[in-house]
């Protein structure tokens, strides 16, 4: 704690001390406080000099013992420092430590991945069923990753500050205002390396294509239906392609709506309801994001094969509420007890009962949709208020045929 007084100095009063044995008492005090909290912290070669008057040497000591108590303080001063390690303890090991550990610690999840593998192919193939070794890659992805950013040190944390009435700093109720950065404690360790910022609203995207999201939910912003605010981050699912998408340089999907919603893959792929807006669909039928961006009321993600989703929606001038198209072989729908505006009923006169009508985007969007109408893929992606603009590269991407990748820019 700092205290200050003003004095005037024309005007010396005689009742007050000697200011000689005031800087003599004050440097007694501050020696006294320096030996016992900052002696271990304070190196024999940065060591203040003594100054014959006191005063320098007064200001030397108050400039360490700050710098000590900022370090100590809770907040931006308890961050990795240079050289640290990631988020799972291992900050205190150097570079060449982190390295062998991490080597060692993978060298053992190949070695029992390995062993496991010799087994199954003596005594599950090939009558062993498909999903045994699905599982098992899934679960080695998973264990790498996690063990890559164990010993990483470039692993990245949220802090959030500003006002959380709607939950958006990720924060617990009862906190109202924060006016200094604290930790997101939900996405701790988790491998964050996008965030981005709505107007009641906030997403993050992590190192294994993972997005969440917290805040308001009254534009759909949060992507999962059924949600009014959420306090602190939920996971985002339902990132599929549709089979009717135009772009033509973009990988080839493993898992499309077409695919998992039509016909006998139906019945293989889902048990229950496709029609859910918060159907349950495992990782592996999912795109991973690799970033994230943020609108007043909506938000897009970006995959790993350049395709883009949207959720939340637009406002005009007027305060009413759009959305992009859905694409038709997604078969999410609203409840049948979920009231439908439409845009222009003569479009279509007879909806089916909870369905919105394809042909005018009104209303908000509770789930992620495929953004199909890209021209190309996809590389960059940014977010306006209530518009939106990506770089997109047209073409093969073949250099030496007529129709090599142009990057554009496209908004809407």
């Amino acid at each position: 704690a700092l205290s200050l007084c003003l004095t005037n100095p024309t005007q010396p009063n005689p009742t007050q001390p000697n200011p000689t044995q005031n800087f003599q008492q004050e440097r007694i005090q501050t020696d006294q406080m320096v030996s016992k909290r900052n002696r271990d912290a304070v190196d024999e070669d940065e060591t203040p000099p003594q100054s014959p008057v006191g005063v320098a040497s007064v200001n030397e000591r108050r400039r360490v013992t700050a710098k000590k108590n900022m370090a100590a303080s809770p907040g931006l001063g308890i961050a990795p420092q240079d050289g640290s390690g990631g988020a799972f303890g291992d900050g205190r090991l150097r570079k060449k430590e982190r390295q062998r550990a991490y080597c060692t610690e993978m060298y053992t999840l190949n070695s029992d991945f390995a062993t496991w593998a010799a087994w199954a192919k003596n005594d599950r193939v090939p009558s062993g069923p498909v999903h045994d070794y699905e599982a098992a890659a899934s679960q080695y992805i998973k264990t790498a990753a996690a063990i890559k950013r164990k010993y990483s040190s470039d692993s990245w944390d949220v802090l959030t500050f500003g006002t959380n009435e709607f939950g958006q700093l990720g924060q617990v109720e009862d906190i109202l205002e924060k006016s200094r950065p604290c930790l997101v404690k939900s996405l701790h360790g988790y491998g964050v390396t996008g965030v981005a910022c709505g107007g009641l609203h906030s997403i993050s995207v992590t190192d294994g294509g993972t997005v969440d999201t917290w805040g308001a939910n009254d534009d759909g912003g949060l992507g999962v239906y059924g949600i009014s605010t959420s306090y602190a981050p939920i996971p985002v699912k339902g990132f599929i392609p549709s089979a009717y998408e135009l772009a033509q340089n973009v990988p080839n999907a493993n898992y499309t709506w077409r695919d998992l919603a039509g016909g006998s893959q139906r019945q293989r792929h889902f048990t229950w309801d496709v029609k859910d807006p918060n159907i349950k669909l495992e990782s592996k039928y999912q795109e991973k994001m690799k970033s994230v961006s943020a609108g007043d009321g909506h938000c897009l993600a970006l995959s790993n094969t350049g395709r883009v989703y949207f959720f939340g929606s637009y406002k005009d001038k007027e305060g009413k509420a759009w959305r992009d198209i859905q694409p038709k072989d997604d078969p999410r729908e609203y409840p049948d007890d979920i009231p439908v505006v439409k845009l222009a009923p003569k479009e279509e006169e007879n909806p089916e009962p909870g369905r919105r009508t394809k042909m005018a985007p009104r209303e908000r969007q509770d789930w992620p949709i495929h953004v199909w109408q890209m021209p190309g893929k996809v590389t960059q992606i940014s977010s306006g208020f209530c518009f939106n603009a990506a770089i997109v590269e047209t073409g093969t991407g073949d250099s030496d045929s007529a129709s090599a990748s142009k990057p554009i820019c496209v908004t809407w």
